[in-house]
Parts: structure tokens; C-alpha cells; sequence
């Protein structure tokens, strides 16, 4: 029996530990999913053709800007760190109109203190009113495994 309890509680205690480094939160207004596993952010800002708009409705030529503030976790090497970013947009839950597997580039780090990364796009008649899209932004540490996945569904009008 002790030994039950024993084990019962040291696969309790790794549970606990893998999952400490991990969240996941719905933002309720735009619909946006977001999970990060071993990298945070503190806020996440959509802009509006420059202004701070909490939406997933746009207009043609509206230019969207994700904002993603104070991230933390990247694992530093002579005082840098070196995100990447990827973004994707997907129509209809199975066409890709847009794919960028690196939007920064940073070969030689960053040493920005604190991080903030954004992410743009612009409605351009690429974008049908009726159609569905999801955006998928992911921001990865080049030096871990840590990982930041934003995705939000959005409409055209």
C-alpha cells in the first residue's frame, strides 16, 4: 500500500513539474487561442490600421498588427536571446494564402530587453467576404525547445 501512495504521488509531482512552464488562455473577444510551452507573454495587442482595435472583423485595406509584449522564457546565450516568428494564414480551415517561416530573421540575436515582437498583414482582395480565415502566429526560441502559439479566427467585411 505504501508504495501505491508512493507512486501515486511521484507521477502526481511529474505531472505537476512538465505542465509548470505551460499555459493556455482564450481570449473571449477576438476568439484568439494562445499556449505557450516554456516561453510567455504578457499581453497580446491587435492594432488596426495603428490603433489599438480588440477585434477579428476587418475591412478591405486594413493593415492588422499583432502585438506581443514582454515575452519571456527564451533562453539567453552573452546576454541575447533569438526568437523566431512564423506566421500562416489559412482560408476555409484548409487553403494557405499565406505561409512565412521566418518573419525575423535574427541570425545574430537581440538583446531587446523587454521583448516585443510584431507580426503584420494587410487585407488585400487575396481576402473574400465570405470566407472564413484563421491566422496562426508561432514565436520559437532558436535556442530551446520553448514555444508561443497564437492562433485567432477572423472574417472579411
Amino acid at each position: 500500500m505504501k508504495k501505491s501512495v508512493y507512486l501515486l504521488l511521484t507521477i502526481s509531482l511529474l505531472l505537476v513539474a512538465c505542465s509548470f512552464n505551460q499555459s493556455a488562455e482564450r481570449e473571449l473577444k477576438t476568439g484568439a487561442y494562445m499556449r505557450g510551452n516554456g516561453i510567455g507573454v504578457d499581453d497580446v495587442y491587435i492594432e488596426v490600421n495603428d490603433v489599438n482595435h480588440q477585434t477579428n472583423h476587418y475591412h478591405f485595406k486594413d493593415k492588422i498588427n499583432i502585438k506581443f509584449e514582454n515575452i519571456s522564457g527564451l533562453k539567453e546565450e552573452n546576454a541575447k536571446t533569438y526568437p523566431k516568428m512564423s506566421m500562416k494564414i489559412v482560408e476555409n480551415k484548409n487553403q494557405v494564402i499565406a505561409d512565412f517561416e521566418d518573419l525575423l530573421n535574427l541570425k545574430d540575436g537581440t538583446d531587446m530587453n523587454p521583448l516585443t515582437l510584431n507580426a503584420y498583414f494587410n487585407m488585400t482582395k487575396v481576402f473574400k467576404p465570405d470566407a472564413k480565415y484563421t491566422l496562426y502566429i508561432k514565436i520559437k526560441d532558436g535556442k530551446s525547445d520553448g514555444v508561443y502559439s497564437y492562433e485567432m479566427p477572423f472574417t472579411v467585411e
